[in-house]
Parts: structure tokens; sequence; C-alpha cells
């Protein structure tokens, strides 16, 4: 188990080995003992968390831009046919919403939150229509130096 647990640490699949107990009483029986936390870690290099960053909050605003896109044109979309077919806009809005999901997950897993807020639950429910956790997402952003890749929520 131990050899499983540090060879997916290495390979990037745990996050964080917070602490590691080995005990002599436990080395002499062939037992060991690995506590591993799963709350993430900070990135140590600095220059990549603010790529990171950067990253989602680009994602951010190109979701917003076309989730904003996709509400000026629902009037549009009510006075179509009616056949039911998919706008390029909904699809542009939805793959923009995956994308900046992903970001908040990079973040979140590498401990770049701040303000005590949580960036995936927040991004997960922005792109769901929570104006709420989209202006925290926003201002996310502002407080990491990005405020001119996002627009003001709602």
């Amino acid at each position: 188990m131990i050899h499983t647990l540090w060879r997916q640490l290495r390979e990037g699949h745990v996050l964080a080995a917070q602490r590691w107990d080995y005990t002599s009483s436990q080395a002499s029986s062939g037992r060991c003992r690995c506590r591993f936390l799963m709350s993430g870690c900070s990135s140590d290099d600095p220059a990549q968390a603010k790529e990171w960053q950067r990253d989602y909050c680009t994602k951010l605003g190109s979701w917003q831009d076309a989730a904003h896109a996709m509400t000026t044109g629902e009037a549009d979309a009510d006075a179509g046919d009616g056949q039911g077919v998919q706008s390029p806009k909904l699809d542009n809005t939805e793959s923009a919403g995956d994308a900046v999901i992903e970001a908040s997950k990079r973040l979140d897993r590498a401990g770049l939150e701040h303000g005590g807020t949580d960036i995936l639950d927040d991004t997960v429910n922005a792109v769901g229509g929570d104006i709420g956790a989209e202006g925290r997402a926003v201002t996310y952003c502002d407080s990491s130096g990005f405020e001119t890749l996002v627009s003001a929520a709602g």
C-alpha cells in the first residue's frame, strides 16, 4: 500500500504528503503508517500560481461573454421557428463553462483560494446561473490582479 501511495504521489495523483509517520517499532515489524492529507497545497512557484489565476480569470471572462451573449440572444430564439435546433451560442456557453470549471479545479487543487472563498463551488454555481457565486468569482479575479479580464456579475 505504501509503495502504491508513494508512486501516486510522485506521479501527481495524490496532492500532498503533509505528514509521513514511520516509527521504529513499525519498521521492525515491517509495517509503516503513512498519512496523507488531501487538503491541497499552495503552489511553490509564484509565477506558476499567477499564470493559473490569469488563465482562470481569462476563462471566466470568456464564459461571462458567452453567457451574456446567450441571454441577449434569447429573445431572438423565442421568435424562431421552434424546431429545437441548439444554437451555436449555447454550444459556446457550455464549452466556456466547462473550461472555466476545469481552470477552477486547478486552482482548488493548488490551494490558490483566498479570502475564505471556495473557488470551485463558486465557479460551478456561477455557471449554473447563481449571480452571487459569479460575483464572488469576479471578486477573486479582482483581488488576484486580473480585474480587467472579467465583467461585473449580472
